[in-house]
């Protein structure tokens, strides 16, 4: 059985803001036997399944294509932080 995990797309180091932030990834997950080369220190792998990461625009449609596809998912909603939206002048208000 082919393993997946959920989980909503995460804001990138280099973005300021929460724009395109609004999708979930599909990403599969596989065995973690990879092998040492030790002449060139890469990790090898015959295993492609872990370099697939499907994105989704909705947590609904990642789920049924999870389940067409007969994948065994789980799902990590973490906490979507929201901020609240303040005008200009709130930034110079005093503390009371």
């Amino acid at each position: 059985m082919i393993y997946a995990k959920i989980y909503p797309t995460k804001k990138s180091p280099t973005q300021s803001g929460r724009a395109r932030q609004a999708g979930w990834v599909l990403d599969v997950e596989s065995n973690p036997g990879s092998i040492r080369d030790l002449e060139t220190a890469w990790n090898a792998t015959s295993d492609t399944l872990r370099q697939i990461k499907i994105t989704f625009d909705s947590l609904i449609s990642a789920r049924t294509f999870a389940d067409s596809h007969n994948l065994k998912y789980s799902i990590d909603a973490a906490h979507i932080a929201s901020p609240r939206r303040r005008t200009y002048a709130e930034n110079f208000r005093r503390a009371q």
